[in-house]
């Protein structure tokens, strides 16, 4: 009779319902609550869908790749994303041509990092709405291939990210530190599923200890530094990661190292009139701009949502910098600087951004 209880108990606490909100930074869990209470709705059913085709495929890796340029298959790598063969010289170093994204890029591991944060958001969100196990095991299943089993586990670093072929040894740029925050969502979700149903104390510390071991490369490493420095959105989801990964890990020093440096950055890269120079100088100013700002709302949520207080000078100048962006809005022809991407998305983009201000009490 008291085993009876006990395992009433434990399945009451097992089946909680949504409004018991899990540890999550960024992802806006109102909007995952109200999903959850409409099982009969479209966006519902999508959700479940998708999740229930990931269930059953193969867990992806970055072994998986046919290309190694580095000479060890666990290291991630990537192509940068806007270099070019020379057509003047086919057998030299690539060329930039910013905002112009090779294909080439899909034969290395980027796409594959891609596929990751969308498998870990879905089966994370699919096992909060339904809180059917098959979402969690399948999680648990894909987190062992990338970042535990010694046959496929991916090197704690990128140092080989956003390298240029034929230049520095194939080694990365500081700018493919930047890939790294796909983890972002990739955290969110362990996060989730952990406090409702554990991932297991074991792969929860060889995850933590990965996670630990990135930013210590991200510290450490020339690329890393490089990146921390750039008064760009390099810098923001450079620091943006560290947060994360801190607020994971529970290292208190790591998170005001993040805190510090994303303060300091917002700081220097806005100005008093809301723009992004670094941002406006791209053959995508506008789409870059929203990027950054982008980032940067997600590094204030990580803040507000831990009880991190941020300064209110830091608060206006992201105010600042959503008022000029918002200027534009339907404006297209009176925006002053290069944009040669698709407007209209960028606009929804912008939306999704000041939606979130509002939400996180950064704008009425």
């Amino acid at each position: 009779m008291r085993y009876f209880s006990i395992l009433l108990l434990t399945s009451y606490f097992f089946h909680l319902p949504p409004s018991s909100k899990p540890s999550t930074y960024i992802w806006d869990m109102k909007e995952v609550d109200t999903l959850a209470m409409k099982p009969t709705s479209q966006a519902y059913k999508a959700l479940v869908k998708k999740a229930d085709d990931l269930v059953g495929q193969e867990p992806i890796s970055v072994t998986d790749k046919s290309i190694c340029i580095s000479g060890d298959k666990h290291n991630y790598e990537s192509l940068a994303t806007y270099y070019w063969p020379d057509p003047n010289n086919p057998q030299g170093q690539y060329i930039s041509k910013d905002g112009q994204t090779n294909p080439e890029t899909n034969r290395y591991d980027f796409p594959r990092l891609l596929k990751l944060n969308e498998i870990c958001t879905y089966l994370g969100r699919a096992f909060y709405i339904t809180r059917d196990i098959k979402y969690h095991a399948a999680l648990c299943n894909y987190l062992d291939a990338w970042f535990v089993s010694k046959s496929t586990r991916m090197n704690p670093s990128m140092e080989y990210s956003q390298f240029i072929p034929r230049f520095n040894e194939n080694k990365g740029m500081p700018g493919g530190v930047l890939d790294a925050y796909r983890f972002v969502d990739v955290i969110e979700s362990i996060m989730l599923v952990d406090q409702i149903k554990s991932i297991g104390w074991l792969r929860r510390k060889k995850l933590k200890k990965w996670f630990g071991d990135l930013a210590e490369w991200m510290i450490d490493s020339p690329n890393g530094q490089k990146a921390s420095k750039k008064l760009n959105n390099h810098a923001i989801a450079y620091y943006g990661t560290l947060l994360e990964i801190a607020l994971f890990t529970n290292d208190h020093l790591l998170q005001q190292k993040a805190i510090d440096g994303f303060i300091l950055n917002v700081d220097k890269q806005i100005e008093k009139n809301g723009k992004m120079p670094q941002e406006l100088s791209r053959t995508k100013a506008f789409t870059y701009s929203i990027f950054n700002l982008s980032h940067i709302i997600d590094c204030y949520a990580m803040a507000k949502n831990s009880g991190i207080e941020i300064p209110d000078t830091t608060k206006k100048r992201i105010q600042d910098a959503a008022i000029y962006l918002s200027s534009f809005v339907g404006k297209k022809e009176s925006f002053p600087y290069k944009e040669i991407g698709q407007w209209e998305r960028q606009e929804k983009n912008l939306d999704r951004v000041l939606r979130r201000m509002v939400q996180l009490e950064l704008r009425k």
